[in-house]
C-alpha cells in the first residue's frame, strides 16, 4: 500500500509567532502549531476474513511549522465491494518549531516531542480516502500540543502519480528559483 495525502487542521494548539520586542510593545502573535501538512504513507494490509482487514502503516508528513512521522496500526472494514472504514492509531515522532519567526527558515532548532496519533477514514476502491485524524503531543512540564486535520489520501496508483506530479512540478519551481539567482 502506498499513499499520498494531505491534512489540513481545524483546531489545535497555537504558539508565539516570534519573540517580543526588545524594550516591551505589543504582545507576539500566535500562529497554530500545525500547519496544512503533506504526507507519504507505505504499509501492508492482510485481510483475516471476507469482510476484515489488518495492518501496520508508516508515515512522514510535513508542513512550515512541524513535521512527524507516525508507525500505526490499522483495521479495515470492507462495507461493500468498494467501499471500507478504517481505524488506525499509534505512536507520533514530531518536531516542532520553537519559535514560528516571520522569515524563512527559522534560527531556532526545532523542539522533539513523542506521542500518539488516532485516524478515522472512509476508503473508495483504495484509490481515495477521507479522514479525520487528531495528534497529541505531551511534555512534561510544558504545555500538550494537539491538533485535529481533515484530510483526503489518494491510494495505489493514484498515489504514484500524484508523488510524481509533486516531484515535477517541485523540479520546475526549483529550476525557476535557480533561474532568478
Amino acid at each position: 500500500m502506498f499513499e499520498l495525502a494531505g491534512h489540513q487542521p481545524f483546531g489545535g494548539t497555537s504558539r508565539v509567532a516570534a519573540p517580543p520586542p526588545a524594550g516591551g510593545g505589543a504582545p507576539a502573535p500566535r500562529v497554530a502549531t500545525f500547519g496544512f501538512d503533506v504526507g507519504l504513507a507505505a504499509g501492508a494490509m492482510r485481510n483475516v476474513g471476507a469482510r476484515i482487514a489488518v495492518g501496520g502503516v508508516l508515515s512522514a508528513a510535513g508542513s512550515e511549522r512541524a513535521s512527524y512521522w507516525t508507525a500505526t496500526v490499522r483495521g479495515r472494514r470492507w462495507m461493500d465491494a468498494r467501499t471500507s472504514v478504517e481505524l488506525a492509531a499509534g505512536p507520533a515522532y514530531a518536531w516542532l518549531d520553537e519559535q514560528l519567526a516571520p522569515a524563512w527558515p527559522s534560527v531556532v532548532p526545532a523542539e522533539r516531542r513523542r506521542g500518539v496519533v488516532a485516524e478515522a477514514r472512509v476508503n473508495r476502491s483504495d484509490l481515495l480516502a477521507l479522514s479525520a485524524r487528531t495528534v497529541v503531543l505531551p511534555r512534561a512540564g510544558a504545555r500538550t500540543e494537539r491538533a485535529a486535520f481533515l484530510g483526503v489520501a489518494l491510494g495505489s496508483r493514484a498515489a504514484v502519480a500524484g508523488t510524481a506530479a509533486l516531484l515535477a512540478i517541485g523540479a520546475v519551481v526549483l529550476g525557476a528559483v535557480i533561474a532568478t539567482l
